[in-house]
């Protein structure tokens, strides 16, 4: 079993990167390297923590700790499950290792450990180089470096090992919104809805008139007070400072160790059966009778392009939220500057630089989010000779392609 696991787990490592190859003439190079970028990268960290306390005036305390390790985390459960869903359900390489003589158990196990490995190269870069710079900080003992070594390798079993037991319902999800792009659409219009309204909350609590240093001074404690919250309802992140700072060692080490193992107990008991239920599934051979209306000739060619556009948006609606995702921020943006710059004690020169702050930022995001009709011809690709074909000038529809962002466009700076 572990020259099986062994064999899927390099295979798909060579598939992902050159740097597993064992024929790699530039294997040790790479390393060298790389030890170089994680000494380049830890007095870069040094540099940012002794910014965060002696400049920005941020505790960096036991507590302070434990909010990055939370945060840090919490970042690599999310990308961990994102990649992990297409890798676990919709890799390639499933038509390849499936047909193999392994067992399902193998297939699954080397699944994890792949990104295991992947996610233990990411805390070496990130999370290792800034515990190390804030140990040296707050003049920790040796005992706190040694403690980084194991928790080294602990960090991305817990964080793969959560990600995988999330991708069965985010698969579930992310199928259900795929056959159902309506619902799709009005979720992810909902999701921007609630972050304007957090926004809006937020912005409420800020004192007026606002006053930079007063301000300032409460966002200090307020930040204070957060990362004792997250101190007290991390868990197993809490466990872990305290394992590093030593605060009664064995206790917390035991827990965070058979926190660890029933993690990988409950993969191994739901995550592994699901998961090849979920990939055995396929939908490609069902077919879904529509009826299509009776077409009715236009008397506009150009309107005929125009509607095409209007068809393709209304089936493809992630895709269209895809495009104006950045635009779609405009009114939250620009109702957070106005908020603070107007409760704010301005003079004649103040008053005019937020008009122009205003025009500025409306004109970077309507420019970043020009992509739809900067590539309005190049999407169609090769198909695009089919509508040369047809009997009217290529201006005119590129022109129709361009309305619906120019539409769409105005109405978001209109609400803005």
């Amino acid at each position: 079993m572990l020259k099986r696991l062994r064999i899927l787990t390099l295979l798909q490592l060579k598939n992902k990167s050159k740097r597993f190859d064992k024929m790699s003439k530039r294997l040790y190079t790479s390393i060298a390297v790389q030890v170089v970028i994680v000494a380049i990268i830890s007095l870069v960290m040094g540099l940012i923590v002794y910014a965060i306390k002696k400049i920005f005036y941020i505790p960096v305390n036991e507590y302070f700790t434990i909010f990055v390790l939370f945060i840090t985390q919490t970042i690599s459960i999310i990308t961990a499950l994102i990649g992990l869903s297409s890798d676990l359900y919709q890799s390639k390489d499933n038509q390849i290792i499936f047909p193999l003589p392994v067992k399902n158990d193998e297939i699954f196990l080397s699944k994890m450990i792949v990104y295991y490995i992947y996610e233990l190269f990411l805390n070496l870069f990130i999370l290792i180089p800034l515990l190390i710079a804030i140990g040296y900080h707050q003049n920790a003992n040796v005992l706190y470096y040694l403690n980084i070594i194991p928790i080294t390798f602990i960090l991305p079993l817990i964080s793969v090992s959560i990600a995988t037991l999330l991708t069965v319902p985010f698969v579930i999800i992310k199928s259900f919104l795929k056959n159902h792009s309506k619902i799709s659409a009005l979720t992810i219009l909902v999701f921007f809805s609630l972050i304007f309204y957090l926004v809006y909350f937020l912005v409420t609590k800020i004192p007026t008139p606002i006053r930079i240093v007063q301000l300032y001074n409460r966002f200090i404690v307020a930040i204070t007070l957060l990362m004792q919250k997250v101190a007290s309802i991390a868990t197993i992140y809490t466990w872990i400072g305290f394992v590093l700072y030593r605060v009664n060692f064995f206790l917390h080490y035991s827990l965070v160790i058979l926190t660890s193992v029933a993690l990988i107990t409950l993969n191994y008991l739901i995550a592994k059966p699901l998961y090849f239920k979920l990939t055995s599934l396929s939908l490609e051979n069902t077919v879904k009778v529509t009826k299509h209306k009776r077409l009715k000739e236009s008397k506009s060619l150009f309107w005929t392009f125009f509607k095409k556009e209007l068809i393709i948006a209304k089936r493809s609606p992630n895709e269209l939220i895809n495009n104006y995702s950045l635009l779609l921020t405009l009114p939250i943006i620009m109702y957070l500057l106005n908020y603070i710059f107007m409760n704010m004690n301005r003079r004649t020169l103040g008053n005019d630089l937020v008009l122009v702050i205003n025009v500025l930022i409306v004109a970077l995001i309507v420019t970043g989010s020009n992509t739809a009709s900067a590539s309005a011809i190049t999407t169609e690709g090769y198909e695009f000779i089919l509508l040369k074909s047809a009997p009217y000038d290529t201006s005119k529809m590129a022109w129709a392609k361009i309305l619906f962002n120019f539409l769409f466009t105005t109405f978001v700076i209109i609400i803005s």
